[in-house]
């Protein structure tokens, strides 16, 4: 073999040998990245939605409006969370079991046309007043100054109320905590014996919107549950 192939096959045999070593590292780097266990932002959809099925049911069979159907609130000093039904409690003891944190918001919505004036005339506009109510601690060892400012998540919450024409689930993350956002919907005909404002069906661009008279199936409320591994 001459000077030139012995070249060759040398400089082939070191391309192979560093694809080789390239190959290995890529495999463990994969391997080792797997083997890591991944970082839980929340708990499994199926105890998220069990519990929020079992508050649904609440605004059906408790008595009171919005938030005071689901917590003690506006009492400062009563603000424990209380199951209502061997469902809510088995849910807060999963979560609790499984070292989270929950929180509860209830926003809301109102919708009416007021009268403005407009080039000497008068005309009617649509007037949009958000409701927003105190964060509720699910679980033990939670306090609601623990909880983010419902306000921080209002711009999230207008998101969810758009959303949710077309769907039922909205998930977000906010300083580190993670989100999810499920419509409260006009279940009946009673329902719309109180929320008789209208509903936004698109919003076109900032302060623009269409709408009109309430149905059965539209949403009147965000139910936003806040999700944190418990310190």
């Amino acid at each position: 073999m001459n000077k030139r192939k012995l070249k060759v096959v040398v400089f082939l045999s070191w391309i192979l040998c560093v694809a080789f070593f390239c190959i290995l590292k890529f495999t463990s780097d994969v391997n080792s990245q797997a083997s890591k266990p991944q970082t839980e932002k929340k708990p499994s959809d199926e105890l998220i939605n069990k519990f929020d099925q079992a508050i649904h049911r609440r605004f059906l069979e408790q008595p009171n409006f919005g938030i005071r159907r689901i917590g003690p609130q506006p009492n400062p000093h009563l603000e424990t969370f209380v199951p209502a039904s061997e469902d809510e409690k088995n849910s807060v003891t999963g979560f609790q079991e499984e070292g989270w944190a929950v929180g509860l918001y209830l926003f809301g919505r109102r919708a009416n046309e007021i009268p403005v004036k407009k080039n000497g005339k008068t005309v009617k506009k649509l007037h949009v007043v958000n409701k927003l109510n105190a964060p509720l601690p699910i679980t033990e060892k939670l306090k609601s100054d623990d909880l983010a400012k419902s306000e921080s998540l209002l711009e999230q919450v207008k998101i969810a109320f758009q959303v949710f024409q077309t769907s039922d689930n909205y998930e977000f993350e906010f300083n580190n905590r993670a989100y999810v956002a499920k419509p409260v919907r006009a279940m009946n005909e009673s329902c719309l014996q109180c929320h008789t404002d209208f509903y936004i069906t698109k919003q076109v661009a900032k302060k623009t919107y269409k709408y009109r008279p309430r149905k059965v199936g539209d949403t009147i409320g965000v139910l936003v549950y806040s999700f944190e591994k418990a310190k």
